[in-house]
């Protein structure tokens, strides 16, 4: 869908007569959902998900509100139908080129090549999947997960197809396609996603260094899973975070302490959306006097309360990779703090991983700020490896959070602390080379 630009508000398309000769109702439906569909992408491209109202849906589209409930139950759904037909229609000429390769290496360039190319000529389509999406909820990073499971296989199966095998752990697919999405999601963050096609090469080079014949990286042992998997949705609503017990918070904590989790215990349940302020003041059981005391409005609630979740995560990591020896050591000890971290403050891991993505570009931007603050440790590895360009260090912290983020909101944070080595590795490989890494990751061995 190609960018369309309407500030005066007027209709995008010409609307349909109201008697069409030749065209069946569905015929009409299915051009209505289109038109709806584009129409999506042009708001949400101007205004943000958040700010989009179906009125100015409707009245771009040319379509009547009434056709439009007969289409979808409301915003929600009409941005998932539009994400699910921008990700099947780039899915669908990412795999014909990918097919068109001549041997496995072809394929990837040929599959990273038309990813970038999507993302260059269909900006505004492509910041609705990689960037918009991400505030609207578990439904979409549902369908987030099912893609990123084509390209996973995609990689997997090129890799079996090299002429000497290799063992490349299931996380560290996971980490290298998250990791090429976030190199694409911060040059559309920029305004720039032409420029992916600058690094492509690079990407694909560290992709490829994961292959590595005759090495042994770490591999985590297999995860026990349900026979009925929960979905993401119901994982997340299981595991919000309660409300404080009203006579313990007003007998120990004060109302600055009792704000922010009101509202880290409401956005748990549904994102930064659900933030209000007579909600806030009522599981805070403060009055709104007292709430603008200590904060301007919601969102400078919210942003404090995910700063401090942040900076109680840098802390033990900073500590942890200070006091290590040696660089390599360093990265190894500064994950697993972060991970053990992880496992007992359950608001960090709520904030940092989920709820923070949906309080629109401000948010955006101060969880871009987290993400730089822990690549700092990838410092000295650049120092003392120069030749390994400074975009990898974008896609690895990438791949290392979309990791923990996939273990946190499937219910399995408890098991972080046993991803340590591989992300160890996946983090190490680029400057020091598979062989060594696969050493300091698992020093045991």
């Amino acid at each position: 869908m190609k960018r369309v630009r309407s500030p005066s508000g007027k209709a995008l398309y010409r609307v349909l007569p109201r008697s069409v000769a030749g065209m069946s109702t569905e015929q009409v439906a299915f051009h209505q959902r289109a038109r709806l569909q584009g129409a999506m992408v042009a708001a949400v491209a101007e205004h943000g998900y958040q700010q989009v109202t179906i009125k100015q849906i409707v009245a771009l589209a040319g379509v009547s509100l009434t056709s439009f409930y007969k289409l979808f139950s409301g915003k929600e759904q009409c941005f998932l139908s539009t994400y699910d037909v921008i990700a099947a229609m780039a899915s669908e000429r990412i795999a014909r080129a990918y097919r068109e390769g001549d041997d496995w290496c072809e394929q990837l360039r040929a599959a990273f090549g038309c990813f970038a190319q999507i993302v260059a000529s269909e900006r505004d389509a492509a910041h609705l999947v990689l960037v918009d999406a991400l505030g609207v909820g578990p439904r979409v990073l549902e369908r987030r997960e099912r893609i990123i499971g084509e390209f996973q296989l995609m990689l997997r199966q090129s890799f079996g197809r090299a002429p000497e095998p290799a063992t490349v752990s299931d996380t560290t697919i996971h980490a290298i396609v998250a990791g090429i999405r976030r190199v694409a999601y911060r040059r559309l963050l920029a305004g720039e996603p032409e420029r992916l096609q600058e690094v492509l090469g690079e990407l694909l080079a560290w992709a490829l260094a994961y292959h590595a014949p005759g090495v042994q990286p770490p591999v985590r042992p297999p995860v026990a899973e349900a026979r009925t998997q929960p979905s993401l949705r119901q994982t997340l609503a299981e595991t919000a975070i309660p409300p404080l017990d009203p006579a313990l918070a007003r007998g120990k904590l004060g109302h600055r302490e009792r704000i922010l989790h009101a509202v880290v215990s409401i956005a748990s349940e549904g994102g930064y959306p659900a933030l209000s302020m007579p909600a806030i003041s009522a599981r805070a059981g403060i009055s709104n006097e007292a709430f603008y005391e200590h904060f301007a409005d919601k969102q400078d609630a919210f942003l404090s309360a995910f700063d401090e979740a942040a900076q109680r995560a840098t802390i033990p990591t900073a500590q942890a990779f200070a006091a290590a020896p040696t660089w390599p050591a360093a990265v190894h000890a500064a994950i697993m703090a972060l991970l053990e971290h992880a496992v007992t403050d359950h608001v960090f891991a709520r904030l940092a991983f989920f709820e923070i993505l949906t309080g629109g570009p401000a948010a955006t931007d101060r969880a871009e700020q987290s993400l730089d603050t822990f690549a700092t440790m990838l410092a000295p590895g650049f120092q003392t490896h120069p030749e390994v360009p400074e975009v990898i260090g974008e896609a690895i912290i990438g791949g290392l959070w979309s990791t923990i983020q996939r273990e946190v909101g499937y219910g399995r944070a408890a098991q972080l602390p046993g991803l340590a080595p591989e992300l160890t590795y996946i983090t190490l490989v680029p400057f020091l080379g598979a062989e060594q890494a696969a050493e300091v990751a698992t020093p045991a061995r």
